[in-house]
């Protein structure tokens, strides 16, 4: 399988057609994963960037501009759910 991946190691596009450009992963890796040493590696959540792999084991961190920016975008939502129908109706 081929596919690209951003600079952190995360599979951001997948295909089975050998594409110039593409890099070739795992065929157990999906969309979302991580690619470090040839080998592929599953986030806990999809906030966690892979960081190092240590023994074998991969070190995780917490995205959190990515966190915030989700929450930032489900506040407005939620307040223009709210906000609108209540503006409209003392139009």
């Amino acid at each position: 399988m081929y596919g690209q991946i951003d600079a952190s190691g995360k599979i951001i596009s997948a295909c089975n057609i050998d594409i110039e450009g593409f890099v070739e992963i795992p065929d157990s890796a999906t969309l979302g994963d991580f690619i470090k040493d040839g080998a592929a590696y599953t986030p806990p959540n999809k906030y966690s960037v892979l960081t190092a792999v240590k023994k074998g084991e991969p070190v995780w961190t917490e995205d959190a501009g990515a966190k915030n920016a989700e929450m930032d975008m489900q506040r407005r939502a939620a307040y223009a759910a709210e906000s609108d129908p209540l503006f409209f109706k003392e139009q």
